[in-house]
């Protein structure tokens, strides 16, 4: 395995706004608010940040040459991204957020082998 500054430094920008979610989860479930609204400013930010950082070239080259692509990853976006951030919403409801944390943190695991399974890598 090779450590690198950039992977570094993506991954503490990624536990902090891990947490910074769980605390906007947190005040928005105060104010009643619908946990929706938390997906939705939380897809934007992701997708305007990921456009400093993304290749696209690189993507559209190889989903020209794949086009199932796109339905993979939408399928993959919904099933994997916005159910479970909006379960971890929602149950900002009815849990205090460290518990929430504590049960959502399954969720990297899953994700690895799901990565194993589905992606090959």
């Amino acid at each position: 395995m090779k450590w690198t500054y950039t992977g570094i430094i993506y991954g503490a920008l990624a536990v902090f706004f891990y947490g910074v979610y769980g605390i906007f989860s947190k005040q928005l479930a105060v104010r009643q608010s619908h946990y929706l609204t938390l997906i939705f400013y939380g897809s934007l930010f992701a997708a305007i940040s990921i456009s400093f950082v993304t290749v696209f070239h690189v993507f559209w080259q190889s989903s020209a040459n794949q086009p199932h692509l796109f339905l993979w990853l939408g399928l993959d976006a919904v099933f994997l991204s916005v159910i479970l951030s909006g379960l971890y919403a929602m149950s900002m409801n009815f849990l205090e957020a460290g518990k929430v944390a504590i049960l959502a943190s399954g969720e990297t695991p899953a994700a690895m082998v799901m990565g194993l399974i589905l992606y090959h890598e």
